[in-house]
């Protein structure tokens, strides 16, 4: 029986390799492979009595540093309950995907011998991804610096919001080479095209429909994202402005963005191609013309196509606009506050 535990790291496609895993689809298909996946907190095994740390959102409850010995001992406890299950069921693989694991890995280690203790001929296997600094601090940036704000004050720019971060991988993987030598294979992310693709790959099974998570947004979306993180001064979970968009009927911002104005205007290929397919009516209607003294419709030159916006005037607009949504606020505002002064005749009767 094999354990594949994937450690991550962070902003390696973790998220769209645990939401295929987790699709209905790939489970159902997983099982008749004969292979299980615990979900990222073991949120698809059974629940064990008194663990609170237990379902999809429980990461930074059990890796958190507070009672690390009866985490320990709870996880340890379910996978042990698993691998026993698994022997019964004829389950040959069971997959842990979470990528807090790889640089929090204290709570997680000891389970994991403590089972192949209880269990010699399980075969353990450590699978990381890896990219390059740079990139992998811009995309965390990306994250945790703007769209999930995760501290308080105004967005920091990437300057100021990386002082005392670490991005070394050594560390983090170190100790898991030296709790399961020979057992932990390290990929590199750059050099995969589809990293679910090749995480399926890794554990021979056919791939399902893939599904890819945390696309990285537009710019333009991403600023305006930072301009509303910006407007609190706490911490902004990514929900929020996801939540914000959904009451304004404006989830899908990509609906919004349209092409730039000079790929929606006509150039001239097109101008010379439509007047070509009406060559033979502009001869009739020039006929036409010609019968009534009329000069024949010019086609000696092309319509000029002028495609500049002004930014000024879209601004001008577009202030415009929230200056008077202000004000109507204002102004509902003031009725509101003024119907709110006024006695209740009722109470009076």
């Amino acid at each position: 029986m094999k354990l594949i535990v994937h450690i991550g790291a962070g902003k390696t496609g973790s998220s769209s390799i645990q939401d295929t895993l987790a699709a209905d689809n790939t489970a159902s298909a997983l099982l008749e492979k004969g292979i299980f996946y615990t979900g990222l907190m073991m949120d698809k095994t059974p629940k064990l009595e008194g663990c609170v740390w237990q379902f999809h959102g429980g990461s930074d409850i059990f890796f958190a540093d507070k009672d690390r010995a009866q985490k320990t001992a709870q996880l340890q406890a379910i996978l042990t309950r698993e691998v026993a299950s698994a022997q019964e069921t004829g389950i040959q693989t069971i997959i842990w995907s979470n990528e807090w694991m790889f640089g929090r890995h204290g709570s997680v280690v000891p389970a994991l011998i403590g089972l192949l203790e209880a269990y010699q001929d399980l075969e353990i296997k450590v699978l990381c991804y890896v990219r390059r600094h740079d990139k992998w601090a811009r995309s965390a940036y990306t994250q945790w610096g703007i769209k999930h704000k995760t501290y308080n004050g105004r967005i920091r720019s990437f300057h100021e919001w990386i002082k005392g971060r670490n991005f070394a991988y050594a560390a983090s993987i170190q100790p898991w080479m030296d709790s399961f030598p020979g057992a932990v294979e390290i990929a590199n992310y750059d050099a995969i095209p589809n990293v679910v693709e090749d995480f399926f790959a890794r554990i021979d099974v056919d791939l399902p429909p893939v599904r890819q998570s945390n696309i990285a947004p537009r710019n333009s979306i991403l600023a305006a994202w930072a301009v509303f993180n910006n407007r609190s001064k706490n911490q902004m979970h990514p929900a929020v402005f996801a939540e914000m968009l959904k009451r304004n009927n404006a989830s899908n911002l990509d609906r919004f963005i349209m092409p730039p104005l000079s790929e929606l205007i006509p150039d001239q290929d097109d101008l010379i191609e439509l007047r070509h397919s009406y060559a033979q009516d502009v001869t009739l209607l020039n006929e036409w013309l010609v019968a009534c003294d009329q000069p024949e419709l010019d086609f000696s030159t092309l319509p000029k196509s002028d495609t500049s916006t002004d930014l000024l005037e879209l601004n001008q607009i577009t202030l415009s606009l929230l200056f008077n949504a202000l004000e109507r606020i204002d102004a509902l505002e003031k009725q509101i506050q003024e119907k709110s002064l006024v006695p209740d005749a009722s109470h009076d009767m």
